[in-house]
C-alpha cells in the first residue's frame, strides 16, 4: 500500500507540473499582448467634452524630463511655458489661473499626463512664474483661449 500512495503522489505531481508547464506556455503569449495592446490604448488621448473652464489640481514637471520628446514631437523645455493635459489637442493655448493668488499664464499644451488624478501637468518654468514650485501641486482653474482672439491682437 505504501508503493501505491508514494506512486500517486509521483503521477499527480507530473499531472501538476504538465498543467503547469501548458499553462505558462498558452498564458504567457495572451498576457503580454494584453499588456500591450493596453499600454498602447491607455496612451490614447480621449475627447475631451466641449468646455470653457475647468478647475482641479496641478502640479508641475521638469528635470527629469529635459530635452526629452513630448508627445507633439518637439523636444521637453521646462522653461517654456508649456504643459500636458489629458486630452486636450496639441498645441491648445490655454490659460491657467491659480485660484489661491489670482496670478494667471498662457502656457501651450505639448505633451499628455500620465495620470488622471490631476487635470494638468505644468513645466517647471510655468510653475515658477505662477508661484507654486515649491508647493508642487495648486488648485487651478484652466480656460480654453481662442485662436481667433489671440490672431486679432
Amino acid at each position: 500500500m505504501v508503493r501505491n500512495r508514494s506512486r500517486e503522489l509521483t503521477v499527480t505531481k507530473a499531472f501538476l507540473a504538465g498543467l503547469r508547464d501548458r499553462l505558462q506556455q498558452y498564458l504567457s503569449p495572451i498576457l503580454i499582448l494584453s499588456v500591450a495592446l493596453y499600454s498602447n490604448l491607455a496612451g490614447e488621448a480621449r475627447a475631451c467634452p466641449a468646455w470653457e473652464q475647468q478647475t482641479g489640481v496641478a502640479s508641475w514637471y521638469g528635470p527629469g524630463f529635459q530635452g526629452k520628446r513630448t508627445l507633439s514631437g518637439e523636444k521637453f523645455d521646462m522653461a517654456a511655458m508649456t504643459a500636458a493635459h489629458p486630452c486636450l489637442p496639441m498645441g491648445t493655448k490655454i490659460l491657467i489661473t491659480v485660484l489661491a493668488t489670482g496670478r494667471s499664464l498662457m502656457v501651450t499644451v505639448n505633451d499628455r499626463m500620465p495620470t488622471r488624478r490631476r487635470i494638468l501637468d505644468m513645466s517647471a518654468g510655468a510653475a515658477r512664474a505662477l508661484g507654486i514650485v515649491g508647493q508642487g501641486v495648486a488648485v487651478v482653474r484652466l480656460s480654453r483661449v481662442d485662436s481667433a482672439a489671440l490672431a486679432s491682437r
